[in-house]
């Protein structure tokens, strides 16, 4: 199974500042399908299909179910706030205990982690695909 992480993502002032949804470490990019904007961390992902109901069963179960990568790229892409990151587009993993947890992509944008940020087996997964894919990180 593909590693996925329900998180609370942000992209600054300019925003949106909080979209819950899942992050999913493929092998070929990182993967965010954005369930719902807001502080409260709303997740639920049964609305989006096939691959929504094999993430919200994984989500309330913690049972691991094959989600196809080319099927998430799609769903990633065709979702309001939602993004696909391949290695090339990423030029920095970070974690500070200062700054906090974010991606740093290649044009410069950051895409801050609030909740739960890199820490626990997501620091050790992300730190993994990274290595793996040729992602410069710090303090992962």
């Amino acid at each position: 199974m593909m590693p996925t992480y329900f998180v609370t993502l942000g992209k600054g002032l300019r925003g949106p500042t909080h979209m819950n949804g899942a992050l999913c470490l493929g092998d070929k990019a990182l993967y965010f399908v954005c369930s719902g904007l807001g502080r409260l961390g709303n997740v639920s992902m049964k609305d989006f299909g096939p691959t929504g109901l094999a993430l919200e069963e994984f989500r309330k179960t913690g049972a691991p179910s094959e989600i196809d990568e080319g099927e998430l790229a799609r769903l990633a892409s065709s979702t309001p706030n939602s993004f696909v990151l391949t290695p090339d587009k990423i030029a920095l993993l970070s974690r500070s205990m200062w700054s906090g947890s974010k991606i740093v992509c290649s044009g410069g944008e950051k895409i801050v982690a609030w909740n739960p940020g890199f820490g626990g087996s997501l620091r050790t997964t992300l730190r993994d695909w990274a290595n793996r894919n040729g992602v410069k990180t710090k303090g992962l």
